[in-house]
């Protein structure tokens, strides 16, 4: 290449089509979230997609996530071997 040719190839990417999200708000809320965006220098829809992200994730790792002390990891456990056996209620219960 002769010098002082610079040539720059880029390859598009396919981007997924996206979707639209309708919200009705408040006036109040719709000021507030329109200043908090205008301050991190983004737009609204960028501001409120990336909140709602945030707390989507956050929610649901906290409701997909199980945590144990020490203490509750061998009770854990034999539950889990046990799953093929009917829960003690139901046997008591059957005539």
């Amino acid at each position: 290449m002769p010098s002082g040719l610079n040539r720059t190839f880029s390859i598009a990417t396919p981007t997924p089509p996206l979707k639209r999200i309708d919200l009705r708000t408040t006036p109040e809320i719709k000021k507030l979230t329109v200043r908090a965006a205008s301050s991190e220098g983004v737009s609204s829809s960028a501001f409120l997609i990336a909140c709602a992200q945030d707390r989507a994730q956050q929610m649901l790792a906290e409701r997909e996530t199980l945590t144990f002390s020490p203490r509750d990891w061998p009770a854990f456990f034999t539950a889990m071997d046990n799953l093929d056996q009917p829960p003690i209620a139901q046997s008591c219960n059957r005539k």
